[in-house]
């Protein structure tokens, strides 16, 4: 690539083009990945939880269907005998400035995004405009916008403001003439400080969905300083050769708070997809447990004896539904059902260990280099309560005396790993399980808390959903809510209750409107929990998840904020590879037919 921005040779453009469709479907896997760990994924070859929530990048079609015509443009220029881009009319440079932004971002949500904002005309009245944003990334924090706009054409414009001349370059096509009124400073009347002031201003009016902030803006200038020109520099002063009123521009919009970039991206820095595989995520040392994990925990199945094979995983339960026959006069099809789910689970283990698992992911069996921080465990007292009255219910004896020790901080380590298969200690600070303050997670949180993209929306979408079932349980039950009822009966026939009102209501309305049956109170607001402190939660409830995904996207779609949460003043945290989410295969209650001792003679 020759120094001249001017003048590239069209061959080598071409195959930076062609580069551009080789790469599309790498970048597009990469970026609909969500910060969940989705533990049985691979196990029975189902979809995996990365589909749901997340949308393919808006405007990927469309720019790889541009890219695709430019490079048919050049192949007829190149069959004409001509060779340099200083010798046709070419947007390659563009599109190639766009995509290595791309290779460099993360978590993109789209490209070439056109954003509405209400603009205040001459008249005192107010209309809509709209501006073009080339990446929208780290879940819409990021504003990247290219412009090829070169010094003699800003001189141009500042020479003659009573003159607009079109450009050909398709990426300033959007900018708001010079009598639109943009927080203007007429002296500086040139497209580029309006199309920095129109993104400022479309940004204020535009919040990231599920926050109260407004996007970070960043204009690359990939031709407007020829001296920096193959430099990905944001410290660099401007040149004395720079004409004054251009510096001053840059000056006035750096002030602004726009993060200005002079050249083009070095490649060098862009990741290639196909060579440099997505990094991976990991839990966080302290974690958040939700009521399934702390049932799956307590089970019989996360303990007892492997089975030695897919047979005896069978077999191991075919004997519950013998002794269950014997125990209970009327053998229902619950019953048969309960069994083979048990088979399911015992094979689950045998084949991926639950806790083997946790532990691989946490570095705790093993030498680590985070060893050093102890983990800790969290759960919420409504949680605590729930998992003490389904104990009390249908646990079986050493079930409920390991649930009891779980939350014991004399015994919790000896109590919890008796008559375990695996040793006193094995992930140490996985119990005893300590408690928030409250259920609800926005009586304690502090008033200022960093949250990453992810985090901020699912927090919103847990409290929006919370309040609606608190909501949907007054209206059913007339007062009070099932959470509230101090018996556990009471509260079964609660939420069947509930349940069965909402699917009468979704069957004679539109169902994206109503929650999922699979979204309860004290799920959201342990989700909501887990977010707000930036802890994994651990949770066995794949269903909820994804009910809470599709919620997270009724708000990214509705571009909702965080309603009450704005209170909180939810800034950005930087995007580290930490899983909000992990969930893990079910492990129910063995219950009261001492299975757990039979089976370690089978």
């Amino acid at each position: 690539m020759v120094s001249n921005t001017d003048n590239r040779d069209l061959e080598t453009l071409k195959q930076g083009l062609e580069r551009i469709i080789r790469d599309a479907p790498s970048i597009v896997n990469r970026s609909s990945r969500l910060p969940i760990i989705d533990s049985g994924q691979n196990y029975d070859g189902g979809d995996s939880i990365h589909h749901l929530g997340s949308e393919p990048i808006q405007g990927m079609k469309t720019f790889i269907g541009s890219v695709t015509k430019e490079i048919e443009t050049i192949e007829r220029y190149l069959a004409q005998g001509l060779q340099t881009s200083s010798q046709v009319s070419t947007n390659a440079l563009y599109y190639i400035s766009v995509w290595n932004e791309v290779l460099a971002a993360d978590s993109i949500v789209a490209l070439a995004k056109t954003f509405t904002y209400d603009l205040a005309t001459t008249s005192g009245k107010t209309s809509k405009a709209t501006v073009k944003v080339d990446v929208v990334c780290d879940d819409g924090y990021s504003w990247i916008r290219i412009n090829t706009i070169k010094q003699s054409r800003m001189r141009a414009e500042l020479n003659d403001l009573d003159a607009w001349n079109d450009s050909s370059d398709s990426e300033i096509e959007d900018t708001p003439r010079s009598s639109d009124p943009v927080r203007v400073n007429k002296s500086l009347d040139n497209s580029v400080y309006r199309m920095g002031q129109s993104l400022l201003e479309a940004a204020r009016q535009n919040l990231v969905p599920g926050t109260n902030k407004p996007p970070v803006i960043t204009l690359r200038l990939t031709r407007l300083i020829p001296s920096l020109s193959l430099n990905d520099s944001t410290t660099r002063t401007v040149p004395e050769e720079v004409e004054p009123r251009v510096r001053k521009t840059i000056e006035e919009l750096k002030s602004s708070g726009i993060n200005l970039l002079y050249g083009e991206k070095n490649v060098q820095d862009a990741r290639i997809p196909s060579e440099v595989p997505a990094p991976g995520i990991h839990l966080t040392r302290q974690l958040n447990l939700d009521l399934s994990f702390l049932v799956a925990l307590a089970s019989d199945i996360t303990h007892a004896p492997l089975p030695q094979s897919e047979e005896e995983s069978i077999a191991r339960y075919q004997r519950l539904t013998q002794t269950s026959k014997r125990l209970v006069k009327d053998q229902s099809s619950d019953q048969l059902r309960y069994s083979r789910a048990l088979s399911n689970q015992a094979e689950q283990e045998r084949r991926r260990s639950m806790l083997d698992e946790i532990a691989w992911r946490l570095g705790s069996a093993t030498n680590s280099q985070d060893s050093d921080t102890p983990i800790t465990t969290w759960t919420t007292p409504e949680s605590k309560a729930r998992m003490e009255g389904i104990m009390a219910k249908i646990g079986g004896p050493e079930e409920r005396r390991r649930a009891a020790a779980m939350f014991s901080a004399e015994e919790a380590e000896a109590g919890f790993w008796e008559g375990s298969r695996f040793p006193i200690g094995y992930i140490k600070g996985l119990v005893p399980v300590k408690l928030f303050e409250s259920d609800d997670p926005i009586i304690d949180t502090p008033s200022h808390v960093f949250l990453s993209p992810f985090r901020a929306r699912l927090a919103g979408a847990c409290h929006r959903v919370s309040q609606e079932l608190k909501n949907e349980s007054l209206s059913v039950l007339g007062s009070g809510t099932p959470e509230l009822a101090e018996d556990d009966e009471i509260r079964t026939r609660s939420h069947i209750a509930i349940k069965a009102e909402r699917k009468a209501k979704i069957s004679s309305m539109q169902p994206n409107t109503l929650l999922s049956p699979a979204l309860n109170l004290h799920t959201a607001r342990s989700l909501q929990w887990g977010a707000l402190t930036g802890m994994t939660t651990l949770t066995a409830n794949r269903t909820s998840v994804k009910a809470i995904l599709r919620e997270m996207a009724k708000e990214s779609k509705n571009n909702s904020k965080l309603g009450p949460l704005d209170k909180l003043q939810v800034e950005m945290a930087p995007q580290n590879r930490v899983a909000a989410l992990c969930i893990v295969e079910p492990r129910s209650l063995v219950g009261n037919v001492h299975v757990a001792e039979e089976a370690r003679d089978v």
